[in-house]
């Protein structure tokens, strides 16, 4: 029976879609969650579905349907069946759409276990607002007892339907009926509005028809124009989060936000950051990204009851409001160190110390009362650095120069109360809650972005993979324990080596871009990455993107990128190695009233024991296994950078370095985010459009669990990381900078 469906994309088995499941269920495995009723001369009926599933209702003049439908792809073929509870009839239905512009759809009907009809459609798109089918139909009809039956029905129709514009649609069909012998002519319009599609039809000897489609998604771009609202809060890197919870990551807030920067329905982002809890580098990105919207004629506005140096380096670049009582707190920077050597001394714990580097001070807390001068040198021109470009930056964006700012910084120590900060010019206006509620409304009407769909067969946009690589360098997989001072986040070799590995070998995936947030951690771990890193490289597109720390090992995994980019204030570097040997004997003998006595193999068996220290020999041997190390540390950046090994050595040292000096020495190419380092990749790998797909995905509630029950520590260097009997080498940065 054929009948007259008022929806484009129900005209053919071949180009059914979505919500438009009826001639074909395989339609249902494109996922979409749409409600369509429709009416006609001779039908009315509505069709639901929801992930894949469907749920339809059709009524006759003589006969009711109740259809129960599903679909599932299978890369690019689909499949889908339907059964009738009423009529005990069924569809069994398939889709192959091998390329963007081309789709096959095939469909038997049939009652019981025999196939009453069958249905091939095929459909090209050669632009993407037109489409072309053609299609034919069978249907297997008993003439008289013992006939085994003749084919009849609608041979052959030929269609096409084109949207000149977004917002409407025409279509026309001529179908050949019952052996060529009579013709019939259809005619069709569309309308969309938003999420509801509007639909019309007229076929000769079949009448009108009428449809709605409701969608969760829209079909055609909002027209309302005004503000769009911002909550600035804490947004993880690879979105890991409390206890079971995952947050939105720091990528899909970025790219909220660039939407809002793009949409020419937005004229206002306004930014409440009561809640700002984002790290220097996550503000620079987010701060270059409105200057954009600026750039492009819109107003950015901050509200918040009170201003940091983080928070206000991201406000200044709009404009600044804040409560009447609220105060500006810009105390500067600093490097904060708490040294343990005289409790140590006090409990009789000892420490033997190896590092290669003068800068690599991760032991000097445990064998130092006060920093060493290499140490003091090195994070006082980080601070320099930082605070210099905060300066300049703020200084620029509120009309006034870099000196008089740091001049009224010094003279207020850093504390500005509302009302100063107006006068002063740091702040625009004073208001409260209610108050900034009245001035966005007066700023428009709230704008949502959704994204329109786009109803495509098959996208041939390749994909760009951002690789999340966030935590402490552990070997094994990686972990996340959400409790204070034992907990962190690790980043564990076979995992990130597995996730890399897979993007090797996919080849919908034309460029990766690894972002990287790590002080580093282990050395066998950091060489496990880096080889796979070096792979990934040879065969495709892959930018670093450094975010908040990438240092020693967190560099090391870095270096044979095609492009590493940084933010300004990222601390990156620390290219050197260290060890440590605790030495509890003391302790253990005076505090705890221990002894011990040993059997060993070699004089050498307990030379990691807790219970004495390393002899000459033992410390001369573990120092050239260091040097060998520290070797492959420079080898490994000099070949990924292509610097000679002296000039490695020269930069090196265990020397952390701001951002903006990285780019300056050649450990980075250069300045920029995110967003900058997927838009390089695009270009790099030739792509004009892609879609982007963020790896590690979301792990399970029971991974979650298993992860807090088993999972490796990642906290800032302490005695727990050598208090171990086996040798224990780290390429890590073991401090933060203290920005408030």
């Amino acid at each position: 029976m054929t009948l007259l469906y008022p929806f484009f994309e129900l005209s053919s088995v071949a180009t059914a879609y979505g919500g438009n499941y009826l001639t074909n269920p395989a339609a249902l495995a494109y996922g979409s969650r749409e409600l369509g009723l429709f009416y006609t001369d001779s039908l009315v009926g509505g069709a639901f579905s929801f992930a894949g599933f469907g749920l339809g209702y059709l009524q006759g003049p003589s006969s009711k349907s109740l259809l129960l439908s599903s679909g599932f792809p299978l890369k690019d073929l689909s499949l889908g069946s339907t059964y009738d509870v009423l009529n005990r009839t069924f569809l069994l239905g398939a889709l192959y759409r091998p390329l963007r512009f081309l789709s096959f759809g095939l469909v038997f009907d049939g009652e019981g276990m025999a196939i009453k009809g069958t249905s091939v459609g095929l459909a090209v798109r050669p632009i993407d607002r037109l489409v072309i089918y053609a299609q034919t139909h069978h249907t297997k009809l008993s003439l008289s007892d013992g006939d085994d039956g003749s084919l009849f029905g609608d041979l052959l129709s030929l269609g096409a339907y084109v949207y000149p514009l977004p917002y409407v649609g025409f279509k026309g069909e001529y179908a050949l009926l019952d052996g060529a012998r009579t013709g019939r002519l259809s005619l069709g319009l569309e309308l969309n509005l938003s999420k509801l599609k509007v639909a019309g039809a007229y076929a000769q000897g079949m009448g009108k028809g009428f449809g709605l489609l409701l969608s969760d998604r829209p079909f055609t771009p909002s027209v309302r124009r005004g503000r769009y609202e911002i909550k600035v809060k804490s947004y993880p890197e690879d979105g890991r989060v409390g206890f079971l919870g995952k947050g939105k990551t720091f990528y899909s807030f970025l790219k909220q936000v660039k939407e809002a920067v793009e949409s020419p329905n937005v004229k206002v982002i306004a930014l409440d950051m009561r809640e700002f809890a984002l790290s220097l580098p996550q503000a620079e990105e987010l701060r270059n990204l409105l200057k954009r919207a600026k750039e492009r004629g819109k107003e950015v506005l901050f509200y918040s009851d009170g201003y940091s140096t983080k928070s206000y380096y991201l406000a200044s670049v709009g404009k600044v409001f804040m409560a009447p009582e609220g105060m500006m707190y810009f105390p500067g920077m600093k490097a904060e160190l708490t040294f343990f050597k005289r409790a140590f001394d006090s409990l009789g714990i000892d420490v033997q110390e190896f590092r290669m580097g003068k800068y690599k001070s991760a032991i000097e807390p445990f064998v130092r009362d006060t920093m060493s001068e290499a140490n003091r040198e090195q994070l006082n021109r980080l601070i320099e650095v930082v605070w210099g470009i905060w300066l300049k930056d703020v200084a620029e964006a509120r009309g006034m120069d870099a000196d008089s700012l740091n001049a009224l910084v010094k003279e207020n120590l850093g504390l500005f109360s509302a009302r100063k900060a107006v006068k002063l010019g740091l702040a625009d206006s004073l208001m409260y809650e209610d108050q900034w509620k009245a001035l966005l409304r007066e700023k428009g009407g709230k704008v949502r972005l959704v994204k329109v769909q786009r109803r495509e067969w098959k996208s041939d946009r390749g994909k760009i993979a951002v690789v999340v690589a966030e935590g402490g360098i552990v070997s094994g997989e990686s972990s996340y324990n959400p409790l204070p001072v034992v907990g962190g986040k690790t980043l564990g070799d076979r995992t990130l080596v597995r996730i890399l590995s897979d993007l090797r070998k996919d080849e919908s995936v034309k460029a990766v871009v690894l972002r990287v947030n790590s002080p580093g951690g282990s050395a066998l771990a950091s060489d496990n990455i880096a080889r796979e890193v070096k792979l990934l490289a040879e065969d495709k597109v892959l930018i670093v993107s450094m975010g908040n720390v990438a240092a020693s090992g967190g560099y090391y995994i870095s270096a044979y990128a095609d492009t590493i980019l940084v933010d300004n204030t990222t601390i990156t570097g620390s290219i050197g190695v260290i060890g440590a040997k605790f030495v509890l004997r003391d302790f253990y003998r005076n505090k705890l009233h221990l002894n011990r006595d040993i059997v060993k193999t070699y004089p050498f068996s307990d030379a990691w024991s807790l219970w004495r220290e390393m002899d000459s020999s033992e410390v001369a041997f573990f120092k050239r296994h260091m040097e060998e190390t520290y070797d492959r540390f420079v080898s490994v950046v000099s070949e990924g950078r292509k610097l000679p090994k002296d000039s490695v050595k020269a930069i090196g040292g265990g020397r952390v370095w701001a951002g903006y000096d990285a780019v300056r020495i050649g450990l980075a190419d250069t300045v920029g985010g995110l967003l900058d380092a997927i838009e390089l990749a695009s270009r790099m790998a030739g792509l004009k459009e892609y879609d982007v797909v963020l790896y590690p995905k979301p792990k399970s509630t029971w991974q979650k669990v298993r992860e807090m029950m088993g999972g490796k520590s990642s906290i800032k260097l302490s005695p727990e990381d050598y208090l171990r009997e086996d040798v224990n080498i780290l390429y890590r940065m073991e401090y933060d900078v203290e920005i408030r």
